[in-house]
């Protein structure tokens, strides 16, 4: 549990020194509003709290973060080579690995890549590496072929199916 915990804390740390930077370095902000935002972010008492704990918060903040310095870089810089467009692919689609409303960057990536005319198909590869996988698994899972998960995802019937006078004690004794 203890390595799980300093995880957290160096993905959080990365996560805040990694916002300062990212603000500064695509002129979102000033060196000295950077520093504002980053220092009362971190110090605030729910961050401090939140980011010792072993929670998938830190690691998906941080992914999330690297995830839009490569969207910003395929922004702004003329069409690299294939390696570089699959990376940032996969760097887009991490997020989602972590916690599933990371599916949120990578549509909004291929939108912004698509307008600007920058989605490239080693993009779309890239993305698919990290993304497919979960749902193949996710599909094989809710399919019942792995009896072991299948519960989790699909089977959320059982306290409807108790009687209801049952149903209403359980819920005000919780």
């Amino acid at each position: 549990v203890l390595a799980m915990q300093v995880l957290s804390v160096v993905t959080s740390a990365a996560f805040f020194a990694g916002v300062y930077l990212y603000l500064v370095r695509f002129g979102y902000a000033s060196r000295l509003s950077a520093t504002s935002v980053t220092v009362l972010s971190a110090t605030a008492p729910a961050v401090l709290f939140m980011g010792g704990q072993v929670l998938s918060e830190s690691p998906f903040a941080l992914c999330l973060l690297a995830g839009l310095w490569r969207l910003e870089l395929a922004l702004d810089a003329p069409a690299g080579g294939r390696g570089r467009s699959v990376m940032t692919g996969v760097m887009l689609g991490l997020p989602f690995l972590i916690r599933t409303i990371g599916l949120a960057v990578p549509a909004a990536a291929v939108v912004l890549l698509a307008r600007r005319r920058r989605l490239t198909w080693p993009t779309l590869v890239g993305l698919a590496l990290p993304i497919l996988p979960w749902v193949a698994w996710t599909t094989t899972v809710a399919s019942g072929g792995d009896r072991a998960g299948s519960s989790y995802y699909t089977d959320y019937s059982p306290p409807w199916e108790m009687p209801p006078a049952l149903l209403v004690t359980v819920t005000f004794t919780n």
